[in-house]
């Protein structure tokens, strides 16, 4: 498994950041305590996002956005 920075990202109110991991080469699965945030892939120069019930989210132009959005949705 390979663990990607990506540079800052925000903590949520205790703290906590979320974690992507790179489970295969252009594919992240992100986890927050314990909760499933969704997937990220990569398609050419874009990232698309995916929500933990694999809706699609939109496609970004860096893996930092779509991290984001993923773990937005969630956080709802």
């Amino acid at each position: 498994m390979t663990m990607i920075d990506v540079g800052p990202v925000r903590a949520d109110a205790e703290g906590r950041a979320p974690t992507w991991s790179e489970v295969e080469p252009g594919f992240w699965a992100g986890n927050d305590a314990g909760e499933f945030l969704g997937t990220i892939e990569a398609r050419g120069d874009r990232y698309a996002a995916f929500d933990p019930l694999h809706r699609h989210l939109g496609e970004y132009a860096t893996l930092a956005q779509a991290q984001a959005r993923a773990a937005g949705m969630a956080r709802r």
